[in-house]
């Protein structure tokens, strides 16, 4: 069965944040595509915090992400207790412009 739509919730400073997983299946591996835009640049050196991930069993370290272009960092920290991505910005981004990344997670069990 095809996965859900993409789940959507921008906050501030944010044009269009979305996160769709690739499958729901309980303890599959999973890829989680995320794009956003934003209404400002993101200047180097910040990190995007991708919260309330939790119940996955992928342990802690760093994750490898895919995308394109040279904004975002080749490897992101996972933290599972927390359920929390931190994914570094290594050059300055450009408002209006959609930046899309994905990265592998197993599914929480249940």
């Amino acid at each position: 069965c095809p996965p859900p739509p993409p789940s959507r919730q921008a906050t501030e400073g944010f044009m269009e944040a979305s996160i769709a997983p690739s499958t729901r299946l309980p303890g599959a591996p999973n890829t989680l595509s995320v794009s956003f835009s934003t209404t400002v640049a993101i200047p180097a050196g910040s990190a995007l915090l991708l919260t309330s991930l939790q119940g996955s069993p992928s342990p802690d370290g760093d994750i490898e992400v895919s995308h394109e272009g040279g904004s975002l960092a080749p490897t992101a920290k996972w933290l599972q207790t927390g359920g929390v991505l931190e994914l570094q910005v290594v050059v300055d981004t450009n408002p209006g412009t959609l930046y899309t990344f994905s990265f592998p997670l197993i599914n929480p069990p249940q």
